[in-house]
């Protein structure tokens, strides 16, 4: 992948797509109303809200201080393992918030679930070849790039 630390920053061909598409992917789910505030008093107090306001979107009922969801700040945090934007901690997917509307035997709110889970698995993965290859940790036993392996 890094080219035998030749191409440090190889991996950003895959986080900078990955990071898109979790943009709109979390976004979707948001709008959805699957995206779900962490926090236990303050998802009560939404759900009742929410019930009051006959399904209203989750972002326009957390209270003043809690964060507010941002998909692609969302995704940025979910896939780099170091940094943290307020967002992963305070908001998921929340089974069973959404409608019950079911893609087979599989809901929307566990394929959310699951992209999530493969977000942060290859965002964390693709970071620490990242970091490999800009730290220089990787290199060819002679100093000399590789010959073109491409045959």
């Amino acid at each position: 992948l890094l080219r035998y630390g030749y191409q440090p920053v190889r991996p950003l061909l895959v986080l900078i797509p990955l990071w898109l598409l979790g943009t709109g992917v979390f976004g979707w789910a948001n709008e959805q109303g699957i995206m779900a505030p962490t926090d236990g008093d303050v998802l009560n107090e939404v759900v009742k809200l929410r019930q009051a306001h006959s399904g209203a979107a989750w972002k326009d009922l957390v209270p003043r201080g809690y964060p507010q969801f941002h998909a692609p700040i969302y995704s940025l945090d979910a896939m780099l393992p170091v940094i943290n934007l307020n967002q992963h901690s305070y908001w998921l997917p929340e089974p069973g918030q959404a409608d019950a509307t079911r893609i087979s035997r599989v809901t929307k709110d566990m394929l959310v679930r699951w992209y999530l889970i493969a977000h942060i698995l290859l965002g964390w993965t693709m970071s620490i070849f990242l970091l490999i290859g800009v730290t220089g940790l990787v290199k060819g036993s002679r100093g000399e790039p590789p010959e073109n392996e491409d045959h």
